[in-house]
């Protein structure tokens, strides 16, 4: 690159390191043998930002230069030290340049003008979509910001409301570990409740489409997306029905990844590796998809022929995998080294594995006549006892306590949240309507409450969560026949559907 014989030498030097940046950039593209589209979709860059950085003109944000370092099986401790040297060098040559402009302006009396820039008509159009984008994450943090303000209004309503008398829960059967009795049902109420007490407000409505402040601005964790991108209904797109999808949020939305896995029923653990793992039915044999080193998608065929699935991790070592049998039985599957069932002999209708407390193994479940049962390991036996409540759609999850949580669609397609305390097992109306078959996936992210992702009527997918003024649910813009999620320590639950 020329450079002119009076420019200041903070400006070479900047453009030195610039240009080392950019060359090792290049060979970082190289290396992995991305396209630029490619590349624009993993750094979440315009073609034209891409350019820049990869011709030394601009120095990249730090998050551009991890992926590039991540898909180039570059070191980014080493690279980052060159990206630190550069940003450094071209914010000092920026200062020198504006004080060498003051100096001169004084020197001659006069008041510096900025330089007139002439702007093409590709870097016009950049730059106005660089102005829009901004617009538009400033329109969304100030959504946020009032939602964050309806909430709080709302929350001194119901707390005036509550304090107006007591709050009362009904007793019921005892939870069903050990087991309940058959004989006896439980109490629903409309309020959300949290693992260890029914105390939180009564008659909180649901906020149809209220979108959470947190996953609203969330961004995708690293190496999460991967495959071709999609947009909103991608379904309507051109994915083939029984194609696995990815989904994440960031803040344009919520987004989908074609994975290019082929399932109709499916279940996803995450045991610590780069990726989640999947357990699928595909052509009614039971298959697992995994992809830790983030190469690619491995499968294992484990030839056992499956009519549903349903799995749970509890650290990086336990897995219980849950399956329905060909006879229609609830089998447990394990490989020691070769993969084999172990018959329960409890015939199920609908399955959901969960650890709870102590790694203990459990599958909540349905029957034929949609009995919610709860089986669990008593020794080396499967035992299973009755909840006392007639569900359809289940989704059990872990909160912490003795006993598990279910989320669970009746008959009226009301979206239940069922948990169970010294008094017995409760069930809690959320005021989400659904489909009354809805596919339906339960995830504890770290709060007091289940977050759900569900489909409605229309197939459409809601992510569904709640807090101390009530439940509520925000429509993804995707569809689905299947659903399964898992929470992998970003903000929003990792989210597979079919």
């Amino acid at each position: 690159m020329q450079r002119e014989a009076n420019e200041p030498r903070t400006s070479r030097s900047a453009d030195s390191l610039t240009d080392a940046l950019a060359a090792e950039l290049r060979r970082l593209r190289t290396r992995s043998g991305k396209t630029l589209r490619e590349l624009e979709e993993i750094t979440f860059s315009s073609d034209s930002a891409l350019s820049r950085y990869l011709s030394g003109k601009a120095v990249p944000p730090w998050s551009v230069v991890q992926e590039l370092c991540r898909v180039g099986g570059g070191n980014p401790d080493a690279v980052r030290t060159l990206w630190e040297h550069a940003r450094r060098a071209r914010s000092a040559a920026r200062d020198g340049t504006n004080a060498t402009v003051r100096k001169d302006a004084a020197a001659s009396g006069t008041t510096p003008n900025p330089p007139v820039v002439e702007i093409g008509a590709a870097a016009l159009a950049t730059h106005v979509r660089d102005i829009r984008k901004d617009i538009t994450q400033s329109e969304k943090r100030i959504k946020r910001t009032l939602a964050w303000v309806v909430l709080a209004l709302s929350l001194v309503v119901q707390l005036a409301v509550a304090s107006s008398g007591p709050h009362r829960v009904s007793a019921a059967a005892a939870p069903g570990y050990p087991p309940a009795s058959p004989s006896t049902s439980a109490s629903t109420s409309a309020s959300p409740a949290t693992s260890s007490t029914a105390a939180s407000p009564s008659g909180a409505a649901s906020v149809s489409g209220l979108v959470s402040p947190s996953c609203a601005s969330a961004a995708p964790g690293p190496g999460l997306p991967s495959g071709k991108p999609l947009g909103p209904d991608a379904n309507d797109s051109g994915t083939a029905a029984g194609m696995v999808r990815e989904l994440y949020a960031d803040v344009s939305g919520w987004r989908s990844r074609d994975t290019g896995l082929p399932a109709t029923t499916l279940s996803v653990v995450h045991r610590g590796g780069m990726r989640p793992e999947i357990l699928a039915i595909q052509d009614g044999m039971l298959r697992r998809y995994h992809n830790n080193d983030g190469t690619g998608w491995k499968v294992d065929d484990t030839g056992i022929a499956a009519l549903a699935v349903s799995a749970a991790s509890a650290g990086s070592t336990r897995l219980l995998i849950a399956i329905i049998g060909t006879n229609g039985t609830l089998q447990q599957v394990v490989q020691d080294p070769a993969w084999r069932t172990i018959d329960t002999g409890i015939r199920v209708r609908a399955i959901s594995a969960v650890y709870t407390a102590n790694q203990q193994m459990q599958v909540i479940a349905t029957d034929d006549r949609d009995n919610l049962l709860q089986a669990y390991v008593d020794g080396d036996a499967w035992k299973v006892g009755r909840i006392g409540l007639r569900v359809n759609a289940i989704a059990a999850v872990y909160m912490g306590g003795q006993w598990p949580q279910v989320m669970a669609t009746d008959n009226d397609g009301r979206l239940l949240q069922i948990y169970g305390d010294d008094t017995g097992w409760h069930a809690r109306d959320t005021t989400v309507r659904l489909a009354r078959n809805s596919a339906l996936a339960a995830v504890n992210m770290g709060g007091n409450w289940p977050t759900a992702m569900a489909t409605d009527s229309a197939g459409r997918l809601l992510y569904i969560f709640g807090d101390v003024i009530g439940w509520h649910s925000e429509n993804t813009g995707q569809r689905a026949a299947a659903v399964a999620a898992v929470d992998t320590g970003e903000t929003c639950p990792y989210t597979i559907v079919a």
